[in-house]
């Protein structure tokens, strides 16, 4: 026999623990959305031109990846290396970077402040997620570099250089004398981890590279009123990441044949329109656990796009050691690690507690993404994800 008031004491229990779950669940799920800002003349300069030389990069790559592997930069990250290069450059190579970024009417001052804020603005990401941005300067051997470009890299955290004995990125006829070129390698690391909002629950789900060649793979399943688009080419649906001011566009080729094509002809005209055309609809999404890493040198971009006197000792001059000394670059790389995943502890609630009828969309073939702050538009990454 129960004691007295055992039953009570149970109900209660109860009560709070459920109370306690859903409370946690709401919070976890909780948007915060930082108060909306005007961004700054000069700032908006910088993300047009980021965004128009993410895509133009986007499209060349594509042209030459093969249709089986992921394809992803990040534009933010190309923009910040172009602007450290900026910083460090002789006066002929900075006039030509600054009409390559179409800044060459702005003071070196304002130019750097525009690139600083805006760097911390895509930082703002809140403890949800985190994006970070940073840039080496390799050399492959220990040399004595200028005051001033050692007083750039002492002032920017996310600045830094290493010294590799045999890396192998310099040239092996160049022989140390008064007169060599020196070369070094620009490495740009960037790095973004978060969860998407709305989650439920995770599921396997089939997931098709290719009309004949499938695998089940593990699925977050959100329900929301989330932003959505079709046309007779694709859908696409816009997800919120984490609590801050990051929102991920996930666009599905309605055909697998179409993925090449309208990867080649993505731009921001096409992403804004999505966006602008988009309804809010409420609905589950059924998305792959995101984990996507890329090395990719844009050396060959460099040269198509008339940035090759980067890359030439003879026109090339950063000072980034003694005056007398001839300094060129010989290589750029992105590394790039993307990571979308699942928040755990969050349990499943009662799949349609508001009594809305959900549709459901599978994101379960070849797919395109975009990262972008929500606010400027700012790209942060474009990937074409054969396999997630």
């Amino acid at each position: 026999m129960k004691p007295p008031g055992m039953n009570l004491y149970v109900k209660i229990i109860g009560i709070f623990i459920t109370f306690l779950f859903v409370f946690c669940y709401k919070e976890q799920n909780q948007q915060v959305i930082p108060s909306q800002f005007t961004i700054p003349v000069t700032e908006k300069r910088i993300i047009t031109q980021n965004n128009e030389i993410g895509f133009d990069f986007f499209r060349q790559l594509n042209q030459s990846f093969t249709s089986g592997e992921n394809l992803l930069i990040s534009p933010s990250g190309i923009s910040f290396s172009l602007h450290s290069l900026l910083q460090s450059s002789s006066l002929e190579a900075e006039s030509k970077l600054k009409d390559y970024l179409k800044l060459s009417d702005l003071s070196d001052s304002a130019i750097n402040q525009g690139f600083n804020h805006l760097q911390q603005l895509f930082s703002e990401t809140g403890e949800s997620a985190t994006y970070n941005n940073s840039l080496v300067y390799a050399f492959s051997h220990q040399m004595e570099l200028d005051s001033k470009f050692l007083g750039i890299i002492r002032s920017d955290n996310k600045l830094k250089t290493s010294f590799e004995p045999n890396s192998g990125f310099i040239d092996e006829e160049i022989i140390p004398s008064n007169n060599r070129i020196e070369k070094f390698q620009l490495i740009n690391q960037v790095g973004f981890n978060s969860w998407s909002m709305y989650q439920k629950r995770i599921e396997e789900s089939p997931f098709y590279y290719n009309p004949d060649n499938s695998d089940f793979v593990q699925m977050i399943v959100s329900e929301s009123d989330f932003k959505f688009y079709s046309d007779a080419n694709i859908k696409a649906v816009e997800l919120p990441l984490g609590k801050g001011n990051i929102n991920m566009m996930i666009i599905l080729p309605n055909n697998m044949e179409l993925m090449w094509e309208i990867a080649n002809g993505l731009n921001m005209r096409i992403l804004k329109r999505i966006q602008e055309k988009a309804k809010l609809q409420h609905m589950e999404v059924y998305m792959p656990k995101i984990e996507l890493s890329s090395m990719q040198s844009y050396a060959p971009n460099l040269k198509n796009r008339n940035l090759d006197f980067l890359m030439n000792p003879q026109s090339a001059n950063f000072q980034l050691i003694r005056d007398e000394k001839k300094v060129c670059l010989s290589d750029f790389e992105q590394l790039i690690d993307i990571n979308i995943q699942f928040r755990s502890g969050i349990e499943s609630l009662t799949s349609d507690e508001s009594g809305k009828i959900s549709s459901s969309f599978f994101i379960d073939h070849p797919f395109i993404i975009a990262i972008y702050e929500k606010f400027s538009n700012a790209i942060l990454f474009v990937a074409k994800v054969q396999h997630p």
